[in-house]
């Protein structure tokens, strides 16, 4: 006798409304390719939408019941614990700090600084230009101010300098 485990469904928001639908849409489907005619192809595609309609319909209801903002914190928290949202492992790998210097480096080769060669700056030659002092905690303010989630010419997402920044910094 063959032992089957019962696991919990990966479509919490599918009810029997919603299958109700989406069988009648394959039945429609399945007569409509026996004996294909404009009226079976009529009624396959009015199940069809209304199956989409209702899928939808049931997924929206669903994560914005689980996601509402007028839950306790609590309560939403594990919502989101349970929906795996936001359960990626954010582990940053060991590396040589002159590994990340060459890294960086190397970008300044990148055609995106390459074209600053071709850049007219005489227009420019009456205006004063000077680098001033920056703190670590000004850089670190800036990088938390940032929101895209972008990635730059190096191809680095934000995460991964925001995670690094503690490292770029005390180098």
């Amino acid at each position: 006798m063959k032992t089957i485990r019962a696991k919990k469904s990966s479509t919490p928001w599918l009810s029997s409304t919603v299958l109700k639908t989406i069988k009648k849409r394959n039945k429609l489907y399945r007569k409509w390719k026996r004996h294909p005619s404009s009226a079976n192809w009529e009624s396959f595609k009015i199940a069809r939408n209304e199956a989409t309609t209702s899928t939808r319909r049931a997924k929206i209801n669903f994560f914005s019941s689980k996601l509402d903002t007028r839950l306790p914190p609590k309560q939403l928290w594990k919502n989101i614990r349970q929906l795996s949202i936001g359960n990626k492992d954010e582990n940053i790998t060991k590396f040589e700090p002159d590994d990340l210097n060459d890294f960086f480096t190397s970008v300044s080769n990148s055609s995106a600084v390459a074209g600053l060669n071709n850049f007219d700056f005489s227009k420019y030659s009456n205006n004063h230009f000077s680098f001033c002092p920056v703190s670590p905690n000004d850089v670190v303010r800036c990088i938390n101010k940032i929101t895209s989630n972008a990635t730059g010419e190096d191809g680095l997402p934000l995460r991964f300098i925001k995670l690094a920044l503690p490292y770029i910094l005390n180098a």
